[in-house]
């Protein structure tokens, strides 16, 4: 009787500790829209080298190259996302509306960007066009 015990114990704590693992590791879908936010905050604030570590490797240049003209030319005062897709399990796009100033003109003008995400194992989610 013991040993039944023990077992449906034992059991019912291993079903238990799966579900909470379930609960608390979010999916690949729900981890994008946090790195989103974070590397798009970070243009905002014309924060380039805390942006970069979110940049595809390969893709690094070009985007260092992106955040120096971007920041000499633009005053990015909000941002906001229009659309999330999905277009495979690791690959997504996701719309971007920043409204700003183009510098030294200061005339308030919306910009639409469609950013490329891509999702790697042990990396998370980085961005690798339309910074």
């Amino acid at each position: 009787m013991k040993s039944i015990t023990y077992i449906t114990r034992t059991a019912v704590a291993a079903l238990i500790l799966g579900l909470v693992a379930c609960a608390s590791t979010p999916s690949r879908e729900q981890s994008l829209m946090p790195t989103v936010n974070q590397y798009n905050d970070m243009v905002r604030w014309k924060r380039g080298d805390l942006a970069a570590p979110l940049v595809v490797k390969d893709e690094a240049k070009l985007f260092r190259d992106w955040s120096e003209e971007a920041t000499e030319k633009y005053e990015f005062q909000s941002w906001h996302v229009r659309e999330v897709r999905f277009e495979s399990p690791v690959t997504a796009v996701v719309e971007i509306e920043r409204k700003g100033f183009i510098i030294p003109k200061y005339v308030e003008e919306k910009f639409r960007v469609e950013q490329q995400w891509v999702y790697t194992e042990d990396v998370g989610w980085r961005i690798r066009d339309g910074f």
